[in-house]
């Protein structure tokens, strides 16, 4: 339990981005192009664009967009520290019956 305890305080005092939708710190960057982003993400969250990939996946599955092949890098973003992640294959993900195999 005190597990849980520290990582909503961890949650709490993160001064990084914030997904404009969810609430929650965004750890992770994407790069996609402005034209596909404003396809997936509901205008109201046009405004400050920092959307957490959560949220722009679910956005694009209720849509039923494949934005995944769009995706080369991921960032990490850590309180000191960025990590650049490169993107290799992708497995499986089902965008309203078209499924994606990159």
């Amino acid at each position: 339990m005190a597990d849980n305890v520290r990582g909503r305080d961890r949650i709490r005092s993160w001064e990084g981005e914030v997904c404009k939708v969810c609430g929650q710190p965004n750890h992770f960057g994407y790069n996609l192009p402005d034209e596909l982003w404003r396809s997936i993400v509901p205008e109201e969250f046009w405004e400050g664009g920092i959307v957490c990939l959560g949220c722009l996946d679910w956005f694009a599955w209720q849509k039923g967009i494949e934005y995944l092949r769009h995706l080369d890098e991921l960032y990490y973003v850590g309180r000191d520290e960025t990590v650049t992640m490169h993107v290799i294959r992708i497995e499986g993900v089902d965008y309203g019956g078209q499924t994606v195999n990159s």
